[in-house]
């Protein structure tokens, strides 16, 4: 987990993913322009820091898995994007993230057995396929926006039976390729499922499905992944539940990972989503863009500096305690945020700037 300029790179695609989400989902002639040029960028991104890591000697086992981690990223970016903008239908789109989610899981697992996948070729040209068909789609945008704006007719334009065989061909390609990849690297599924399934799973879960591992701010990442879930949803009820299921995973899941990491190691960022997710469930703030940017720096603000009496909380040991200070965190970012929120409505002053 070196930080090297390649492993840079990558980060800086994964960083560009939610703004080619949003590009895609404003519904804006302009915004599709952007995003294809912020794609293209991304694009030349996975060229540049496999190029870079070869130039400059700095190929190692974390890049090799990182790059293509970052690759999925974008890419689901935009696919979900696509499918908010009822440009595609959501099935198929479900069905490619969760095969990349699983061979993702078994890359990460193997390579910590010392026993690395095998890529096939065919999986390398998947993700060749999914950038060319993403790059199709926002071109026809872009040159169909000249002439429909943003409408039903642009969407027609998009959303033709060529678009739809073509996902429905992606699709089987892409299920194609997981198995294939899970067949090849069938010694580590077999592994995985007869001694190491209940250790591993608990490390996936409480390191955000990997996001735990960055080489830098792993915390603020895990943050940014939970605050992600708003593009989905807007929902108190929604985030009340996921905190909930995430304490209730995290204090099961928290102590194989500690065996094996140490106490409160910073790899466990389950603790973080827990916190971002228990603000977003307030239901007297608005989930909008202005308040999720206060509500996530002062949670990491509290998370870092970490205040009385979250530093009392921070110094237990223990899988509840790990949860604990964030929770508190969480509180202490409401109570700011609630009180931002009573003002504004007394105070026209107030209220003109939060709201403007």
């Amino acid at each position: 987990m070196t930080l090297t300029l390649p492993t840079i790179v990558s980060c800086v695609r994964i960083l560009l993913a939610p703004l080619v989400y949003l590009l895609i989902v404003s519904e804006s002639s302009s915004a599709w322009q952007w995003a294809a040029i912020v794609f293209f960028i991304g694009g030349i991104s996975d060229y540049a820091d496999g190029w870079l890591a070869r130039k400059r000697g700095e190929v190692t086992s974390f890049g090799v898995f990182f790059d293509p981690l970052a690759d999925k990223i974008l890419v689901s970016a935009a696919f979900f994007g696509f499918a908010e903008a009822e440009v595609l239908p959501l099935w198929p789109v479900l069905i490619i993230i969760v095969r990349d989610v699983i061979t993702t899981l078994l890359r990460s697992y193997a390579d910590d057995i010392g026993h690395p996948v095998i890529t096939s070729r065919s999986a390398k040209a998947k993700t060749f396929l999914q950038m060319c068909f993403i790059v199709w789609l926002i071109g026809l945008a872009w040159l169909g926006s000249a002439k429909f704006s943003f409408s039903n007719e642009l969407r027609h334009l998009l959303y033709s039976e060529y678009t739809y065989y073509g996902i429905i061909a992606l699709t089987g390609y892409t299920v194609w390729t997981g198995i294939e990849y899970l067949w090849v690297n069938r010694h580590a599924v077999r592994r995985f499922i007869s001694i190491d399934c209940a250790e591993y799973s608990s490390e996936w879960i409480v390191t955000g499905f990997g996001i735990g591992h960055a080489p830098f701010m792993p915390g603020t990442f895990g943050s940014l992944a939970a605050l992600g879930l708003t593009l989905f949803t807007q929902s108190h009820e929604i985030f009340f539940l996921l905190a909930i299921i995430g304490i209730i995973i995290g204090l099961l899941a928290i102590p194989n990972t500690e065996r094996k990491y140490g106490s409160d190691s910073s790899i466990i960022i389950i603790d973080e989503c827990v916190g971002i997710w228990i603000i977003l469930a307030w239901p007297y703030v608005p989930i909008d863009i202005f308040w999720c940017i206060v509500g996530f720096a002062l949670f990491r603000l509290f998370d870092v500096l970490k205040p009385p009496p979250i530093s009392w909380a921070n110094r237990k040991n223990g899988a509840y305690w790990v949860i604990f200070d964030d929770v508190l965190a969480a509180f202490a970012v409401i109570l700011i945020l609630h009180c931002l929120y009573i003002s504004a409505m007394f105070f026209p002053l107030v209220k003109a700037f939060l709201f403007k």
